[in-house]
């Protein structure tokens, strides 16, 4: 269960970073006329931060996250110490 927020932690902080590197601002449903004004008190900095995050939450789900595993086993090297025998590699579609 660990392994499985971990996974989608690691997930949602890179879609998290390639949206926030996307050159387009985040459109909303409903067009607006002019931009919002800055926010003044705690509560309006709250409800902009709430309202992201919805629009975040909705662009997200246009994604299917996908989980990819390397493992690589060692062996014992006399000269070298340990150095790489096999590897493996897991790839999965995770939805």
């Amino acid at each position: 269960m660990r392994i499985h927020r971990l996974v989608l932690l690691a997930v949602l902080m890179s879609a998290v970073s390639s949206f926030a590197q996307q050159s387009t601002p985040l459109q909303n449903s409903a067009p607006q006329s002019k931009p919002p004004e800055p926010p003044v008190t705690a509560a309006q900095v709250v409800d902009r931060m709430i309202e992201r995050e919805h629009a975040l939450v909705k662009n997200l789900d246009g994604y299917d996250p996908v989980v990819e595993t390397y493992l690589q086993e060692m062996r014992p090297d006399q000269q070298l110490g340990t150095v790489p025998d096999t590897d493996r590699y897991f790839w999965d579609d995770w939805t």
